[in-house]
């Protein structure tokens, strides 16, 4: 009976070390994933807030130009929405200023990485986004990649994955 446990005794040894190395794997996998899913959280954070800076910078010049059209016509003195006094040459010049949106994008995009101890240098602002004459609303659209090295995966001859996060933001002008 003694043999027979010497017998078993080794090749359990063998087991529970083959089990411990695929558990320890997979604990760095599931590491690697995690962090993946950490970088994900912020780098879609950082979209979302820069493409709503994009937007906010259209309302802006969405407002002077109503306001610039009460000052030049005080017959519209009592018309409450802004948006029924700005006119279609008024659309034209917002969605024209490509520059003063994508310059606000690129301040937040930076800003909100060093925020985030994040560096992010592969973006996309695209503006305006999906915009044709009559829309009613102008959008702003953000794509941020960022490749995240993974440090266990590496064993399964896996180094890293390019991580995406996109955010839409639009502003009314109907």
């Amino acid at each position: 009976m003694m043999i027979h446990f010497k017998k078993h005794k080794a090749n359990i040894l063998v087991l529970t070390v083959l089990s411990m190395a695929i558990i320890m794997m997979l604990f760095g996998v599931i590491i690697d994933l995690g962090q993946s899913y950490l970088t994900k959280a912020k780098i879609q954070t950082i979209a979302d807030h820069s493409a709503s800076a994009g937007a906010t910078v259209v309302g802006d010049m969405i407002l002077k130009a109503a306001e610039n059209n009460l000052v030049s016509d005080p017959s519209l003195q009592n018309i409450e929405n802004s948006l029924l006094l700005i006119t279609k040459d008024d659309i034209e010049d917002i969605v024209s200023d490509k520059s003063r949106v994508t310059d606000e994008v690129k301040k937040y995009i930076s800003l909100n990485s060093q925020s985030n101890h994040l560096q992010v240098e592969n973006y996309e602002i695209i503006y305006p986004y999906d915009y044709y004459q009559g829309n009613s609303k102008i959008m702003t659209k953000v794509i941020i990649k960022k490749d995240q090295n993974f440090f266990f995966a590496k064993l399964l001859n896996k180094n890293k994955i390019t991580i995406t996060a996109e955010a839409i933001s639009s502003m009314p002008i109907k």
